[in-house]
């Protein structure tokens, strides 16, 4: 029995040994299950023909503005020139006056009645008046009354007229020299600006009005949004 139960396990190891060893798939054969097709047909359709690409149309040109003309002065040689230097404040008006090509004459002050009063009796008297004023914040009110009162009258933007040194009486005397050479033909002196009409003011400012606007209500909501 011995013997029998021996052979008998040494048949079943060979078996095992057998099934272990054999190989699970050789080149013809495997055991995986094939991949299932894909059931998506695709139909290769022929690119369309395209001619040449066709250039960008360009952009239809926007119209200018007119170019405005730039002030200039307009000389009566049969009437003799008074010439005026203004440094302008909120309560008063410094003035140097100059008479032909003669020497400018001490600095004086005016509230802005007074000078248009006296312009207006220069004119009567027969003189060309001529007054030049650096622009600034008052606007052209000031300006507007002389051209009423019969001068004429130019804005320059500011400049340093005499370097560190600055005083009223200073740059209304510089002033009224360069509107001198300016009228005697040097354009260097001077570069008038162009003022507007009142028109155009009330435009600007009313777009400036509607900047100020939403520049306040973006400013609110940008608070309440770092309030909360």
């Amino acid at each position: 029995m011995k013997g029998l139960s021996e052979r008998a396990n040494g048949a079943t190891l060979a078996l095992i040994a057998n099934t272990n060893l054999k190989p699970i798939h050789d080149m013809n054969t495997t055991p995986q299950a094939p991949a299932p097709r894909n059931p998506r047909n695709y139909v290769l359709r022929p690119f369309p023909l395209v001619g040449p690409a066709a250039a960008p149309k360009a952009p239809a040109p926007v119209p200018l503005p007119p170019r405005q003309p730039l002030p200039t002065a307009v000389i009566d040689p049969n009437k003799p020139m008074l010439k005026l230097g203004l440094d302008v404040h909120l309560q008063f008006i410094v003035a140097v006056v100059q008479k032909g090509h003669g020497s400018p004459q001490a600095p004086r002050k005016f509230t802005a009645d007074q000078l248009v009063a006296y312009v207006r009796k220069w004119v009567a008297e027969g003189f060309q008046v001529f007054c030049v004023q650096e622009s600034c914040g008052f606007g052209f009110v000031l300006h507007r009354q002389l051209v009423a009162a019969g001068a004429q009258s130019f804005l320059i933007t500011p400049i340093a007229l005499n370097g560190r040194r600055k005083t009223d009486k200073l740059d209304s005397r510089v002033l009224c020299l360069r509107l001198s050479r300016w009228l005697d033909g040097n354009r260097d002196e001077l570069c008038p600006i162009r003022i507007p009409t009142e028109t155009e003011q009330r435009l600007r400012e009313k777009n400036r009005g509607q900047s100020r606007t939403f520049a306040s209500f973006a400013h609110r909501a940008w608070r309440k949004q770092r309030a909360a």
